[in-house]
């Protein structure tokens, strides 16, 4: 899997100030403290993004047995657990939907991520995207 790069880009007096590094993140902004900052960091230090509602799409090739649920948090030993969700954007292959399982650390950084296929859609069989 080829992951997409994930900046910030924040808007300051007398122009704007990106951040691409992870620690350049939680050094302006420190630790999450809601569910919904720790979303926000699970989806920036991985190649995922929440989703409100799942709905499945009319012929794909479901993977996974679902119910699937929106994006959730809950708390992990090792943190708080995140799923969201994400596709492939380049490579060759399946570029179905995605759930992913990533743990963000109280400190937020991420500590494990991991991830399941959801469904395929068919007519991407093959397809190459550069």
């Amino acid at each position: 899997m080829l992951s997409v790069a994930r900046i910030v880009v924040v808007r300051e007096p007398g122009g704007f100030r990106v951040f691409d590094k992870a620690a350049d993140v939680l050094a302006k902004w420190g630790a999450p403290k809601t569910d919904e900052q720790f979303i926000a960091y699970g989806a920036l230090f991985t190649d995922a993004y929440e989703r409100e509602t799942v709905v499945i799409p009319p012929g794909v090739r479901q993977v996974a047995i679902g119910p699937f649920h929106p994006t959730s948090v809950t708390p992990s030993k090792k943190g708080k657990k995140v799923e969201l969700f994400a596709q492939r954007a380049c490579g060759c292959g399946h570029h179905g939907e995605r759930l992913v399982h990533a743990v963000v650390g109280l400190d937020g950084h991420l500590v494990e991520s991991n991830e399941e296929m959801l469904w395929e859609d068919p007519s991407q069989d093959g397809l190459c995207v550069d």
